[in-house]
């Protein structure tokens, strides 16, 4: 499976959809470093990997670059791409945006899209900064230091949305995950 690049699926439920460009050096990094990202034992976890930002997402697929601007967009692509997204109907689902900055501002593209209907049973888990990834795998979302690189010392937040709303947020080295730990709680916070 993890030689997949467009799709990625945990056979028991948990889903990685990494939608980046494996002929791409630095996506080939990120690629690398996702494959070996963990999900939690939820069997109704949908991790996206791709490009990002407060207004959009780009997701590379077979037949080229989806930009994703609308939650319309979103549910189409997750129709064509997510199998967890085809039979998890009526349970509720932990979508997690690992794409940078989708969950920044006011009226990110994330809380776009926990505001319409089709996610009425998803919460939407996105980063107010940029995600770090390396070949190593996911180290959380961090802020730019003044020259505009990531700085792993000043870490972002994980923004939770439900219905429109933002229900919580965690520190930038959390793994984001369905069912926050208490410890998550506590240390994470």
């Amino acid at each position: 499976m993890a030689n997949n690049p467009i799709i990625y699926i945990d056979p028991d439920g948990r889903e990685k959809i990494i939608a980046l460009d494996e002929n791409n050096r630095r996506d080939r990094i990120i690629i690398s470093g996702a494959e070996k990202f963990q999900e939690q034992n939820e069997k109704t976890e949908i991790h996206i990997f791709a490009h990002g930002n407060e207004n959009e997402m780009a997701l590379i697929t077979d037949e080229g670059v989806l930009t994703v601007n609308t939650p319309d967009e979103l549910v189409q692509f997750l129709i064509d791409n997510s199998e967890v997204w085809n039979i998890a109907s009526g349970e509720r689902i932990t979508l997690v945006l690992q794409s940078c900055q989708t969950g920044k501002g006011e009226s990110s593209i994330a809380q776009e899209i926990s505001a319409h209907p089709a996610f009425e049973n998803v919460t939407v888990i996105a980063p107010n900064a940029n995600v770090s990834v390396s070949a190593k795998g996911v180290d959380g979302t961090f802020r730019d230091n003044h020259w505009g690189n990531t700085d792993l010392s000043r870490p972002g937040r994980w923004r939770i949305f439900e219905g429109g709303e933002e229900t919580g947020s965690f520190s930038g080295r959390w793994k984001p995950k369905g069912m926050p730990t208490l410890w998550d709680k506590i240390w994470y916070r």
